[in-house]
């Protein structure tokens, strides 16, 4: 007969500490969450929590966000339900882009927006931007510091390209409107260093998105 090995100190703290430790490793990946349950089962209760699934790193899904119309749909549902921005993003690129919902899609990018996902930040001050809401868009890049290092806008672009990578990404008319109106009020001039000017960065980031290279 095997012994019954006493419950480790681990084992023994409470649940709601189980859920804070479970809820930062979802942060890692669920991959981390999955180790953790298997190596102490007592704290597989903890993983269901609201906490853990708002936590949770959906990576599977941000690069492929058509994955989850037909797969981790029980997944979605409860990141989603516990307010996890990465979810939320995946949804917004479904409904506005796929499903051509616009309105449902800002609701859930802005959602997004909530957390501290900067891919989301990007995707949502963008296309605000070219729907010709300046200010909410502009104010949304400033979560990006944007002002103080370029290169991170520049890696969020890349990743969202991935996201959107099959597809397709209609360019509708207010954002040749507004593209046209924000290349007329640049005032630095794009090939010398001045070219980092307000207007010229909301311009290049604009122009990616519209002719999306």
């Amino acid at each position: 007969m095997g012994r019954n090995h006493p419950p480790s100190r681990l084992e023994q703290l409470p649940q709601e500490i189980h859920t804070e430790i479970i809820s930062h490793a979802a942060k890692a990946s669920r991959d981390t969450v999955r180790t953790i349950m298997t190596s102490i089962p007592v704290m597989t209760k903890a993983a269901i929590h609201d906490r853990v699934y708002k936590n949770m790193q959906l990576s599977i899904l941000t690069e492929h966000p058509l994955t989850s119309l037909t797969s981790y749909t029980d997944l979605m549902s409860r990141c989603l339900q516990a307010g996890n921005p990465e979810a939320h993003y995946v949804k917004g690129i479904q409904e506005y882009f796929h499903h051509k919902n616009t309105v449902e899609g800002l609701y859930h990018l802005h959602l997004a927006t909530k957390g501290s996902y900067q891919n989301a930040f990007y995707l949502y001050g963008i296309v605000m931007l070219c729907r010709g809401e300046m200010e909410i868009g502009k104010n949304i890049f400033e979560k990006l510091e944007w002002q103080h290092c370029k290169t991170t806008a520049d890696n969020c672009w890349k990743d969202i390209k991935r996201s959107l990578h099959g597809i397709h990404v209609e360019t509708l008319p207010c954002y040749i409107a507004t593209l046209k109106m924000v290349k007329a009020t640049i005032t630095c001039h794009p090939g010398t260093k001045m070219s980092r000017c307000n207007s010229y960065f909301f311009y290049k980031q604009m122009r990616k998105f519209v002719l999306f290279y």
